[in-house]
């Protein structure tokens, strides 16, 4: 009765042990994707290179109108600077 329960348990544990396995490595994949895309730059639809610009090019302009910590400047850099004021910004708005 005890080697079956232990059997049993080892199964158990075995299939919980396959399984972490199978998810670490999905994991790892979904995360060397996330990487790939963060790295590549290219417009998937070449007619929609303009519409892109002209998207990052008033985004920019927007976020500089708000500035008030630095008045002086036209445009902010279309990227992690700018989704970290995004944040900021929304932050404030909600204290």
């Amino acid at each position: 009765m005890v080697i079956i329960l232990l059997d049993i348990i080892y199964c158990n544990i075995t299939i919980v042990i396959y399984s972490l396995n199978i998810f670490i490595i999905k994991v790892k994949s979904i995360k060397k994707e996330m990487i790939n895309m963060s790295r590549n730059h290219r417009v998937l639809v070449p007619g929609a290179r303009g519409g892109l610009q002209k998207l990052k090019t008033e985004a920019s302009k927007e976020l500089a109108e708000n500035n008030i910590t630095n008045p002086n400047d036209k445009q902010y850099n279309v990227g992690g600077q700018m989704v970290k004021d995004m944040i900021k910004k929304v932050e404030k708005n909600m204290k």
